[in-house]
């Protein structure tokens, strides 16, 4: 097949066309089915090696061993070959959590926009801010309404709005913080752990503005996930402290700087949900110094999270489920 490509170059030069570009195309085409085939004969023998790396001193130990005889770690908790190790390389470089939530989050907010279009919410430059007072059509999409709660006990309300944005504006920030931090909180907590955190501070966020408006007796209407950002830097500042040294140092006072900065802008505006600002920010920072950081060293501690992150996952699909069930 090489000469053949080479005689059919050698004729597009004798009759004035570009021959050289044909020998790099099919050049460039050799190279990438090698490094594809490479790439497959390293992910198989990954899925089918006898031995896992330690995390600590990178030692290769063998698949079932529970304690490095190197260095005396814990590797019970490390994913050796396998079924395991298959899934994973499906993924390149693992599914980020963070992603997966950003995606999510656009794609409710573009079927939210479209909605309200259509039912006469105004044309396209309404989408840049909601209404901000109450909607019937936004809280049919899963915005915080108190009475829907108070009233008639529907405490799967609280999960929805983690998940939605008051505008285009709105939606636009929130993504630009948690690309920015999301990241690195799901590096240092792992992917189930950091999953934990983020639905669970939105959650909690939720319970303390639906008890600030108890407790003002006024009622609540509220979507965003502020107050799972705000979490996610709570967890920051915990982890920052259980750290310590000159690193933890800077993480903590980087996200300190960050956190005045957010509540000193949402001073600017009406209607910004303070109490689900405080309530994520108090909750991520419980739950990032109770929850361990780092590779989790018991498979009894790995098998929690994973199942924590389940539950939660569960929770959010039973919760957008009973939102879809509106429509139809």
């Amino acid at each position: 097949m090489d000469r053949f490509i080479d005689w059919i170059a050698s004729f597009m030069d004798s009759i004035g066309m570009r021959g050289s570009r044909l020998r790099w195309k099919w050049s460039q085409r050799h190279r990438s089915v090698g490094e594809g085939k490479a790439a497959v004969d390293m992910a198989t023998r990954g899925v089918r090696g006898k031995h896992k790396m330690c995390p600590a001193c990178g030692a290769l130990i063998p698949k079932g061993a529970s304690t490095c005889p190197e260095c005396s770690e814990r590797t019970s908790g490390v994913a050796g070959p396998g079924a395991g190790r298959a899934m994973a390389g499906m993924f390149p470089g693992g599914v980020k959590v963070t992603s997966l939530i950003l995606l999510v989050n656009g794609f409710w907010f573009i079927l939210m926009a479209v909605r309200l279009i259509q039912e006469g919410h105004g044309g396209f430059g309404s989408v840049l801010m909601f209404p901000g007072e109450f909607n019937e059509s936004v809280v049919r999409f899963g915005a915080l309404y108190s009475p829907l709660i108070s009233g008639f006990g529907d405490f799967w309300r609280l999960i929805p709005p983690v998940f939605l944005h008051g505008g285009l504006m709105h939606f636009f920030f929130n993504s630009y913080v948690l690309l920015q931090i999301g990241p690195f909180v799901e590096e240092e907590y792992g992917r189930e752990r950091f999953w934990v955190i983020y639905f669970g501070t939105g959650v909690l966020g939720y319970v303390a503005t639906l008890t600030w408006k108890a407790v003002t007796q006024g009622g609540a209407f509220s979507l965003g996930a502020s107050g799972a950002i705000m979490g996610l830097m709570g967890a920051l500042i915990a982890y920052g402290i259980r750290r310590g040294g000159p690193a933890g140092k800077r993480i903590r006072g980087q996200i300190l700087y960050y956190v005045g900065y957010i509540f000193l802008i949402s001073l600017l505006f009406r209607g910004i949900d303070h109490a689900a600002h405080i309530g994520g920010l108090v909750s991520g920072f419980a739950l990032g110094w109770v929850i361990p950081y780092g590779v989790l060293k018991s498979r009894g501690a790995k098998l929690f999270w994973d199942g924590a992150a389940v539950v939660c996952v569960l929770a959010v699909v039973y919760a957008f489920y009973r939102i879809a069930a509106q429509f139809i």
